[in-house]
């Protein structure tokens, strides 16, 4: 009889271990799947982006968009249309791993803040976007926050991908002659 209770009460205790372990497994399941309702930008639309700026401490770029085609601020000179559309559509699929709390670490912390930056981009249509993206070298992650907002995010993204140097955002010489061809 004895042997009995102790077994119910065994059964009993790891049950509630299992009910509690279940639902904290589930909570944090549902805290992942609901971070990506407060971070998306799947509401773009690309095709509405007039304008597009990368900012690091090393330079900037601003480019222009004039009908389909993309030129650069600076100069007017024609800039590689599709690699600013595939740059862009990267940036929109843009997903976040999780949320950093900001009691963790300031926003500087993460080089996420409006004057410590990795890059600043900015995407120009009838609602403008700025974002602030930040590298962690100790940890390999990037950080991602929208200006005006506190929050931060640990995204997968590769930062390298967003040069500066206008030489990397040209028209290559062979798809230039083909275009001018083209034209006449």
């Amino acid at each position: 009889m004895l042997k009995k209770k102790i077994r119910n009460i065994l059964i009993l205790t790891l049950f509630l271990q299992l009910l509690i372990f279940f639902g904290q497994s589930s909570k944090s399941i549902r805290t992942e799947f609901n971070l990506n309702y407060g971070f998306s930008f799947e509401s773009i639309n690309l095709d509405d982006v007039t304008e597009f700026e990368i900012k690091d401490k090393s330079a900037f770029l601003k480019f222009d968009k004039k009908g389909q085609d993309w030129f650069f601020k600076a100069n007017g000179e024609r800039a590689h249309s599709e690699k600013i559309q595939k740059k862009l559509a990267k940036i929109k699929s843009i997903k976040a791993i999780r949320s950093v709390t900001e009691s963790e670490v300031p926003p500087s912390g993460f080089n996420v803040d409006d004057n410590s930056y990795s890059k600043k981009i900015t995407l120009t249509s009838a609602e403008p976007v700025v974002v602030f993206f930040g590298r962690s070298d100790k940890a390999g992650r990037s950080y991602l926050r929208i200006d005006g907002k506190q929050k931060i995010y640990e995204v997968a993204f590769v930062l390298d991908d967003l040069v500066t140097d206008p030489e990397l955002w040209l028209v290559p010489e062979s798809q230039q002659n083909q275009n001018d061809s083209e034209l006449k």
